[in-house]
């Protein structure tokens, strides 16, 4: 009896499953398509398509990103997106030991590289950007890519932690 309703229910369930799309669909899907969406970012500097494109982006590889963050960055001086390049790159070279949860562990990449990745996050400080005055505050803290500073240091994370 109890396999006869194993098979039962397994039956229902198959008959179900074919009812439904085969196309699976992300809570991240975008309002209107990417082509779009990195159209208005490349032609417009639309902080608004930026934003919708870093959603959808999250059900692929962040370094897809990359190019989009770039442009809002260098081309558009979007704040965010100077953080954005920061936290791309540092993924990408992120070095396989212990990463620190404050900042990325760059030590296994060349100095000029890492000073590339370093100046984004810089820019975002700049601009103000929250979690990227946190995160330089603490590598001021810890010496690490910058000369050990604990005045700035503290003074970073104070701003990260301010209202406005």
């Amino acid at each position: 009896m109890i396999f006869l309703r194993s098979i039962i229910f397994l039956l229902i369930f198959i008959s179900s499953c074919k009812n439904k799309s085969d196309e699976v669909k992300s809570i991240n899907q975008p309002s209107q398509p990417l082509s779009e969406l990195k159209e208005d970012i490349i032609n417009h500097g639309s902080i608004k398509a930026y934003e919708e494109l870093s959603i959808a982006f999250m059900d692929y590889s962040e370094i897809e990103m990359l190019p989009y963050a770039f442009i809002m960055a260098d081309k558009y001086d979007y704040s965010k997106a100077y953080l954005d390049v920061y936290d791309i790159l540092g993924l990408s070279y992120a070095c396989n030991s212990t990463v620190d949860i404050k900042y990325y562990n760059l030590d296994c990449i060349a100095e000029a590289t890492r000073k590339d990745v370093l100046s984004y996050l810089e820019k975002a400080v700049e601009k103000r950007v929250k979690s990227a005055q946190y995160t330089l505050g603490h590598m001021y803290l810890d010496g690490k890519y910058y000369p050990k500073n604990e005045t700035i240091g503290s003074q970073l994370i104070k701003l990260s932690e301010s209202k406005n």
